[in-house]
């Protein structure tokens, strides 16, 4: 049916007949579906008024009213194009090369009341009342709770210098949004006995590999994914180095190995698929093993260890380990490629280079299962 103001279209749905409004306006269609022909009717006459001026030039009541339902209608529509927070961390997911971004991901889709939410729309006030939701719902602490935030601020960051997101002029949510307090934190240490007991419950884990990712960070102490991504482009098996590249401090990092640990690698690329990963994925050599999770938490439960252990302990360990057997603070930092001695000193971390992961007395590792 036309009227002068535009187009009314009968529809048969499940349950009766709609009416499809329609009308042009500078050259762009808008419609909206009614009830009843005359609820489309009284649309389209509200819209008859686009336009309309008072004798002085300025537009008139009704034709700021008329706007305002094309406004809303220009928003839908942008907001129906605009990619959600889902779509973004799937982005971010299969195109960022930043080290910490499966474990970013893996936060991110927390934030399930804002996974379909489009991303241009994500203010300050909706990212800290899900962030509170998520802080409740699972417990955290104030510092997990910050780790949180910090993986949102990376997402809006990388999204920021994307060049198919710079027509939304994005702006971070985390922006002045207030840190929780970091806690002292609590770093556990195992004693050598429970290290053996550890390794000797890799050995049983249904992932072969487990034992020998473990061993290699008890040993050298170094971050969880300079391991379990590491190379073997990045592994001279005959004069027994590790090249760990960009590393967490901005720096490589090469790590001399005592002939045990050389041998170990040497029998495990013997026994693997051929693959560029010393870790390959169980059933994917394409890609690393970087969630073996399940494995570990099954083997920590094994050993009769404690269940708030991490696999960045063990980090921790392999430096109290090296402080108990007397070796310096400055020897512990080229161990575990820390940038100052303090940053040593503070978190009793030990990541080992050059001669001192070596020159270490680690029989004691080599016990497990023997």
């Amino acid at each position: 049916m036309q009227k002068k103001s535009g187009t009314i279209t009968p529809v048969k749905v499940k349950n009766g007949t709609r009416f499809n409004a329609q009308k042009q306006y500078k050259g762009v269609r808008y419609s909206q579906r009614f009830q009843t022909r005359e609820d489309a009717q009284e649309w389209l006459d509200d819209l008859a008024y686009l336009g309309a001026t008072d004798s002085n030039g300025n537009p008139t009541r009704k034709a700021k009213a008329a706007q305002l339902i094309i406004d809303e209608i220009d928003q839908q529509r942008e907001r129906n194009t605009t990619p959600t927070l889902k779509e973004c961390i799937n982005l971010f997911s299969s195109q960022s090369d930043l080290k910490s971004a499966f474990e970013y991901v893996k936060q991110l889709n927390r934030f399930l009341g804002l996974l379909d939410k489009p991303v241009n729309e994500i203010g300050r006030l909706d990212f800290e009342l899900e962030l509170d939701r998520i802080q409740e719902d699972r417990g955290m602490t104030d510092s997990t709770r910050n780790r949180y935030q910090a993986a949102f601020s990376s997402l809006f960051k990388w999204l920021a210098r994307h060049k198919d997101f710079k027509q939304y002029q994005l702006i971070n949510p985390t922006i002045h949004t207030p840190r929780g307090k970091e806690g002292a934190g609590c770093m556990l240490f195992l004693s050598k006995d429970e290290q053996v007991r550890l390794l000797e419950a890799c050995k049983a884990s249904k992932w072969d590999g487990l034992y020998l990712l473990v061993y290699l960070l008890l040993l050298t102490g170094s971050r969880r994914n300079e391991i379990a991504q590491l190379r073997w482009e990045n592994v001279d098996l005959s004069e027994g180095i590790l090249y760990l590249v960009k590393t967490k401090n901005g720096s490589d990092h090469a790590v001399k190995l005592p002939k045990q640990a050389t041998a170990l690698l040497k029998e495990w690329k013997i026994s693997q698929p051929l693959s560029n990963w010393v870790f390959q994925h169980r059933r994917d050599p394409r890609r690393a093993m970087v969630n073996f999770n399940g494995y570990w938490e099954k083997a920590k439960s094994a050993a009769n260890l404690p269940a708030e252990l991490r696999v960045h302990d063990l980090r921790h360990t392999t430096a109290s380990t090296m402080l108990a057997d007397g070796y310096s603070l400055e020897q512990i930092k080229e161990t575990l490629n820390h940038k100052s001695v303090m940053m040593t000193n503070r978190y009793a971390h030990a990541l080992g280079i050059k001669e001192t992961v070596a020159s270490r007395d680690t029989d004691f590792l080599s016990q497990a299962g023997g």
